[in-house]
């Protein structure tokens, strides 16, 4: 999926840069017997040593009430009897294009032969960065605008 979405490339760690660590997160999915399902992992930066104004810039990014989803959600299906349709985007942040510089180590288990000095260069956000969510958003709010669709005046996260 790294690859597939150049979520990085490997390059010489630079002088006088943060380069942040990383760690394997894991978890399993359970049945409705509680059975494991599915087993799932995310490599998240450790983004703990970015520094505001010199490893990112703008973190904000809009949160939706959930309450105003619903309403919206009811009202136009009931009076305007339309089919209504939800979907989960997998891995979303890696869809957001980073506007900083941002290094990370190789993680661990995956670590390049012959490369083992280099670090990853990110072009898109990961899980643990602060700017991620940000990033994720402003891909999101450009893919509906191409689509045409216009946001609410009084809600940043409605379209």
């Amino acid at each position: 999926m790294m690859k597939t979405r150049k979520v990085w490339e490997l390059v010489d760690p630079p002088a006088n840069k943060t380069i942040n660590g990383s760690k394997w997160v894991y978890n399993i999915k359970h049945d409705e017997e509680n059975k494991p399902k599915k087993y799932k992992t995310r490599l998240v930066a450790l983004g703990f040593k970015q520094k505001a104004g010199i490893d990112y810039g703008e973190t904000f990014s809009p949160v939706v009430n959930f309450s105003i989803v619903k309403l919206m959600f009811i009202a136009l299906v009931s009076l305007l009897g339309w089919n209504h349709v939800q979907l989960d985007v997998k891995s979303a942040y890696l869809y957001g294009k980073l506007n900083e510089k941002v290094y990370l180590k190789q993680p661990p288990g995956f670590i390049v032969k012959d490369a083992e000095s280099k670090v990853y260069l990110l072009h898109k956000a990961l899980y643990g960065l602060h700017q991620s969510g940000r990033s994720w958003n402003c891909e999101l709010d450009h893919i509906l605008k191409n689509l045409k669709f216009d946001k609410l005046l009084w809600s940043n996260c409605l379209y």
